[in-house]
């Protein structure tokens, strides 16, 4: 794994351009999970899934990445969130996303994280 490519890929989620760092930096065989639900896996339906949950969002409250640490071939970051949904959904948690990297390409991510 690049950690730069990691720092990079963070850098443009913290700047607002997640969209951005997913088709550089993700895999064509991307598999993401949130907490346990099942994996979406592949890139053309985990960007149909990122489009809709970045295009559900109403208002950002707060969006900042706290700690990283990389083992491997794997980082794992943390994220404050504190967000408010088009639905009146309101969401404040942390979440930790592990990813998981081959070829300077997440082919892996999950995310862990107590909605509420």
């Amino acid at each position: 794994m690049s950690q730069a490519n990691n720092t990079a890929l963070n850098a443009l989620i913290r700047d607002g351009k997640a969209l951005d760092g997913f088709e550089q930096f993700y895999a064509d065989e991307i598999s993401m999970q949130e907490n346990s639900a099942p994996a979406t896996v592949g890139k053309d339906a985990n960007r149909v899934r990122e489009l809709e949950f970045f295009g559900s969002i109403g208002k950002v409250n707060r969006f900042e990445q706290g700690l990283t640490a990389y083992e491997g071939d794997v980082a794992f970051s943390e994220w404050h969130l504190d967000v408010e949904f088009n639905n009146g959904f309101h969401m404040k948690t942390t979440q930790v996303s592990r990813r998981v990297w081959k070829d300077g390409k997440v082919v892996e991510e999950r995310f862990y994280y107590s909605a509420g």
